[in-house]
């Protein structure tokens, strides 16, 4: 089972930055107000990442933590199912990695979709006027 976290990471201490009593560090970037912890390295300030990453261990067993570029949680975790499914994929024998790096998963409009389906029909010796109806028909029923 995955996990989602934030990395914190260190950045040079920002120009105008604050140190209050207890080590937070706090600046102002274009008009946000920011946090930090004080790094133990010198006039360096520990903040954590704005994007999540997913954590979840391989098909070899080894512990996995790849960025998933987006700093929406509910996106962050559909993200993590689909490497779990890849995963499980894998281990249950249904696909090799390298078949799945090979397909590629292809986001496309329902416009797109419907025109890839009429060119198909076409090729395959379908009317026009036959694949004219069936694209009035799918945009109907969605």
């Amino acid at each position: 089972m995955g996990s989602l976290i934030k990395i914190w990471k260190t950045i040079p201490m920002p120009e105008g930055a604050t140190v209050g009593r207890n080590g937070t560090v706090t600046w102002t970037v274009k008009g946000k107000k920011r946090t930090g912890k004080l790094s133990s390295v010198p006039g360096r300030v520990t903040v954590q990442s704005d994007t999540w990453t997913a954590q979840f261990v391989d098909e070899n067993g080894k512990p996995q933590r790849i960025s998933t570029k987006t700093t929406v949680r509910s996106v962050a975790e559909k993200i993590l199912a689909r490497y779990q499914t890849e995963v499980d994929r894998i281990r249950t024998g249904v696909a090799t990695r390298e078949e799945l790096s090979k397909a590629q998963l292809r986001l496309i409009t329902l416009d797109k979709a419907l025109e890839q389906f009429r060119t198909k029909m076409i090729a395959d010796g379908s009317t026009p006027n036959g694949t004219e109806g069936k694209n009035r028909t799918s945009v109907r029923y969605l």
